[in-house]
């Protein structure tokens, strides 16, 4: 604790001025109380939990808002099983603002940086999908159909290498973003890192906003040109917003091309809906070609109560052999506030490789998620 302690002071501090420092917590784990499959391979009735989430963060800038940084430290106890997440990690960045038309950093953020997604991923389910009451792969539409039938097909996933990151805003309408994998990237020669590189151009304006991104494909003299993605985002109606995407992926002689929707609609203060769909074609030998589609109506049954009601569908369509139709129905409540301290419960049935030769598991969810 010492250390951690000593740490934050230091990161007040920067030749020799006082930084404004903010520091925070957050708190998040569920528990599915009962789980079960009608999988012939399991007739046990079981139970699993997580603390997908303990994070201490901090950040601050000089008086001048010239000079800044973040820092995060953040460890998983399970986190749902999934073993592709580090016990502990620690992300941060330092950043230098001379002028408002020039930012840049050097470090790493871990949610990513210039993200162009929209309401398409993790802004779908939200919390709820990191405590587990929906399948925490399914906030980026992957835990229900093929694996590979993502929202981030369509929709720039921003950029998570570490690195150096710089913003140009040579009108405050337009903004010139790049993201450098200096440091992921350590001792490679200068042509990988330059080409794999993000570069990107966004495009303000008050009905909503235009973004086109390139995201390197790091192979000079190979057949990996990169991907693009395009991003629209529409505000121009009231209670209404929408994000569309398209992504090429140029790996190969053919792309596979992404096509992804996602909008909200609120009808009223008590009641409104979230949806959400995906097409994918790979044009290269039509093997993974795909469809979902996500529907979250929510209703507030009174302050901070709110009912959600997830339901979808996740088609697969290969070049060989038969189609793969998967569902899933989840209804939950949330009770608190939307971005304060929050608890979940709910009940999810999903099926797992279609009708022919597939199964359906089960679940009861309930979560916690508290910030300090």
């Amino acid at each position: 604790m010492k250390r951690l302690v000593a740490v934050l002071v230091v990161f007040a501090f920067v030749t020799g001025g006082a930084f404004a420092v903010d520091i925070s917590a957050e708190v998040i784990g569920g528990v599915r109380v009962l789980q079960g499959t009608t999988s012939d391979l399991d007739d046990e009735i079981r139970a699993t939990g997580s603390v997908g989430r303990l994070r201490l963060e901090a950040s601050g800038s000089s008086a001048d808002d010239t000079f800044g940084g973040w820092i995060r430290f953040e460890g998983h106890l399970f986190n749902q099983g999934r073993a592709d997440w580090d016990p502990l990690y620690v992300q941060g960045y330092g950043w230098w603002q001379p002028h408002r038309m020039f930012w840049f950093a050097l470090g790493s953020h871990g949610d990513s940086f210039f993200e162009r997604s929209g309401l398409s991923a993790w802004d779908f389910y939200r919390v709820a999908g990191n405590v587990g009451i929906v399948d925490p792969g399914n906030a980026w539409a992957d835990g229900y159909g093929p694996g590979w039938l993502v929202f981030y097909n369509a929709f720039y996933g921003g950029f998570e290498d570490w690195g150096t990151m710089i913003t140009i805003r040579p009108i405050p309408e337009l903004a010139l973003n790049f993201g450098i994998p200096f440091i992921t990237m350590n001792t490679e020669p200068i042509d990988f890192i330059m080409l794999s590189a993000h570069a990107q151009a966004v495009f303000y304006q008050g009905w909503g906003s235009v973004a086109l991104t390139y995201v390197g494909g790091g192979d000079p003299g190979g057949d990996n040109d990169g991907s693009i993605f395009a991003h629209l985002n529409l505000r121009a109606v009231d209670n209404l917003e929408l994000d569309f995407g398209v992504g090429f992926n140029m790996e190969g002689a053919d792309p596979e091309i992404g096509i992804g929707l996602a909008a909200q609609y609120t009808i009223s203060s008590e009641f409104g809906i979230r949806a959400r769909t995906l097409f994918h074609l790979n044009t290269a030998d039509y093997s993974n070609n795909g469809f979902l589609f996500d529907v979250l109506p929510f209703f507030t049954l009174m302050p901070n109560i709110t009912i959600f009601c997830s339901l979808g569908i996740a088609l697969d369509l290969p070049d060989q052999g038969d189609s793969v139709f998967d569902w899933h129905f989840n209804p939950y409540v949330e009770i608190g506030a939307e971005w304060g301290a929050r608890f979940f419960a709910g009940f999810r049935i999903w099926s797992v490789g279609g009708a022919a030769d597939g199964h359906i598991n089960w679940a009861v969810p309930i979560g916690i998620r508290v910030g300090l």
